[in-house]
């Protein structure tokens, strides 16, 4: 694998922060600052593929809401019930805890109960 070195000006402040974050890992601060920038690159690339993942299924999940009157929703082998439950946990799988308090105090606000598995009694 050819490599390529990349300089960069950072302040005092950040240059000690970061080589101690380094020193605290047991590296040296070119190896941690690779593994963050390479951790980072495929963070984003994965999240990106989420986010795609996420429109594509919300595009089908409206076409099939339009249908739904047609559909008995509450069956769990209904394609609408699958999608939403895709979505759920493609959505909880990104979504940092803070960001999930933040959406159900929100629904609350709004006098919706947010779910939770412990709280389903439609089995």
């Amino acid at each position: 694998m050819n490599t390529i070195v990349v300089q960069t000006r950072i302040s005092e402040d950040a240059w000690r922060l970061l080589s101690a974050r380094a020193v605290h890992g047991h590296q040296s601060l070119a190896a941690y600052l690779r593994k963050i920038l390479e951790h980072d690159s495929s963070v984003t690339e994965d999240r990106d593929a989420l986010r795609n993942d996420i429109r594509a299924l919300s595009i089908i999940a409206e076409k099939m809401y339009d249908h739904s009157t047609t559909v008995d929703t509450s069956s769990p082998s209904n394609a609408l019930h699958r999608i939403n439950t895709e979505l759920l946990l493609l959505l909880r799988a990104v979504v940092q805890p803070a960001h999930l308090d933040v959406a159900h105090r929100e629904m609350r606000q709004l006098g919706l109960a947010p779910w939770s598995p412990e709280e389903d009694t439609h089995d």
